[in-house]
């Protein structure tokens, strides 16, 4: 399998869907790195409104108020988010941009060193998950991040993701994106754990959204409200 070809599987609503059941407890998903790095720059941009406020209304006085304190820590921890955390797609990729370019990055804070650091490397890291992008290299950070969201989101009750097939799948997507190893056995096993576990090989292989988007869509409320076909 020099290449993946689009087989358009389609996953499973279950493997899709977080379901919840009244009184019981929910394991969520870990926070997403990206909606992580978004959220810290939307606030930073939100804390800075604040803090202009603040100058204008008590001017320099504003740095001995409480607020002012606490919001300014809390900006220092949101900068240090931005530095810290790698970018998986573009939108963390954005957040980080657009925090470079605010102006309070001219008065050259090392947090604002660090963030700039951090995006050249997020810009030369080849583990980002991208659409549409069907390089052996691009198939592992999206065949790892379904792992772990499986491994943390909650399904429904009593499911759990099969750890051993799980790590055996990343194996051989590991030494596939490496160098396009692609033995039978290997190949067959990590087959097995994606179509098993819901998951599409089109998106795993090819960086291609569609089969998961129409695979939903087949299962929805308006699709199973339309009559079946009438067969003679």
């Amino acid at each position: 399998m020099a290449k993946a070809t689009r087989v358009h599987s389609t996953p499973r609503r279950t493997a899709s869907k977080i379901q919840t059941k009244k009184g019981a407890k929910v394991k969520r998903p870990a926070p997403d790195a990206d909606a992580k790095l978004t959220a810290a720059y939307t606030e930073i941009a939100a804390l800075d409104k604040a803090l202009d406020a603040l100058y204008k209304k008590y001017g320099e006085k504003r740095e001995t108020r409480r607020d002012f304190l606490k919001m300014e820590d809390r900006r220092f921890k949101l900068l240090a988010v931005l530095g810290s955390t790698p970018s998986m797609s573009r939108a963390g990729i954005d957040a980080k941009a657009s925090a470079i370019l605010m102006e309070e990055a001219c008065f050259g804070d090392d947090r604002f060193c660090d963030i700039a650091v951090s995006l050249a490397g997020d810009i030369k890291n080849e583990k980002l998950i991208a659409f549409g992008d069907d390089r052996l290299a691009a198939s592992l950070p999206r065949a790892e991040q379904i792992v772990e969201l499986l491994s943390t989101c909650y399904v429904r009750e009593g499911w759990k993701i099969d750890k051993a097939a799980a790590k055996r799948a990343l194996a051989y997507c590991r030494a596939y994106a490496k160098d396009g190893s692609d033995p039978d056995d290997e190949r067959k096993a990590a087959m097995d754990f994606f179509h098993s576990h819901g998951q599409s090989l089109d998106w795993v292989f090819c960086g291609d959204i569609g089969g998961m988007i129409y695979g939903l869509a087949k299962h929805s409320e308006r699709a199973t409200a339309v009559p079946a076909p009438w067969c003679p």
